[in-house]
């Protein structure tokens, strides 16, 4: 794969070039500790709240949404 940092890759579109700023970003940030820090506070909260919940089908079905979506996002 060619590297994408390169000023003639950018010059041949501005979208491409958008899109690799975006990219870049994203990836910094999702290597942050904030990145890893976020998902633990959530995982923490809902495992304190289970009482409150009583291990009910929606308590379960909340984390199952979360992860899958966080999951999806992540890796494809």
């Amino acid at each position: 794969m060619p590297s994408t940092n390169t000023a003639p890759h950018a010059t041949r579109s501005g979208m491409l070039a958008a899109f690799d700023r975006f990219a870049s970003r994203l990836t910094r940030w999702g290597g942050a500790p904030v990145a890893f820090a976020l998902p633990l506070l959530s995982v923490g909260a809902w495992a304190a709240l289970r009482h409150y919940f009583q291990h009910s089908e929606i308590w379960q079905r909340v984390i199952n949404t979360g992860t899958a979506i966080v999951t999806f996002l992540r890796f494809s």
